[in-house]
């Protein structure tokens, strides 16, 4: 099924919010390993965006509704099959990945995306989505175990407009499968969990992502901006294609 953009949903009951980790890099080997051929396992962040994105396909599947991918601070490097590499944004690669699980037979219907390629931070995905959005219910973050993301935005959704955002991390192995539908969904999602080492990592990693965003909520009424806002977007002045 061809991906579509912007166009409308009838009677949606739920919005489902995918967010995708930066950066990752798709090429051949990553291609061969998710078609179970010999190839090198890829990193973390594009397992979990595989993980993520399974997830928030098939809720939004299941529901009859939007799915919505969104940026990510940094871009992403795709490699063509004749070698040439090309930079994405967190919403293209997004697609990519989504058609390219398709293709694998590993989802049967692909929803409706929503696709916005100039946010930069969770505030102007929040700002973004209730832009082009008509949200009729509830709202769903798909998010990794230690990623801020859903949390800032679930706090922005109810501060600013009053919406509560119902949050899903793929940390829990059982609650992830228990959402997929097929074993070769369950297959392909056991192969993507992160390692105890990778999880510690991560953690750390993410830490950072979370004294970024304090700092900048405690210096908000003193500087009177965003401090995390404007390092998104002065990191994401890049020259991504897509």
């Amino acid at each position: 099924m061809r991906l579509k953009q912007g166009v409308p949903i009838e009677n949606n009951r739920a919005e489902v919010i995918c967010f995708i980790r930066s950066p990752i890099r798709w090429g051949a080997k990553e291609a061969q390993w998710l078609s179970a051929k010999d190839g090198e396992k890829p990193d973390l962040n594009t397992r979990t965006n595989i993980l993520r994105l399974l997830a928030a396909a098939e809720l939004a599947t299941a529901r009859g509704c939007s799915l919505w991918l969104v940026e990510g601070w940094r871009i992403h490097s795709y490699e063509r099959p004749n070698g040439t590499s090309v930079l994405l944004r967190g919403s293209a690669m997004g697609g990519m990945l989504l058609r390219a699980l398709r293709r694998e037979g590993l989802l049967d219907i692909l929803p409706v995306l929503r696709l916005k390629p100039r946010s930069r931070c969770t505030v102007q995905e929040v700002d973004a989505f209730m832009a082009e959005a008509q949200v009729r219910g509830e709202v769903i973050a798909v998010a990794g175990p230690s990623c801020p993301s859903a949390c800032r935005m679930a706090r922005l959704f109810r501060r600013r407009h009053g919406i509560e955002v119902q949050s899903v991390s793929i940390a829990e192995k059982r609650a992830v499968l228990e959402l997929l539908s097929n074993d070769k969904q369950k297959k392909l999602a056991l192969k993507c969990f992160p390692s105890t080492q990778e999880q510690l990592i991560n953690g750390v990693s993410e830490g950072v992502n979370w004294g970024l965003h304090l700092i900048s909520e405690l210096l908000r009424p003193v500087l009177g901006f965003s401090l995390e806002l404007r390092l998104a977007t002065k990191l994401r002045q890049d020259k991504a294609q897509s």
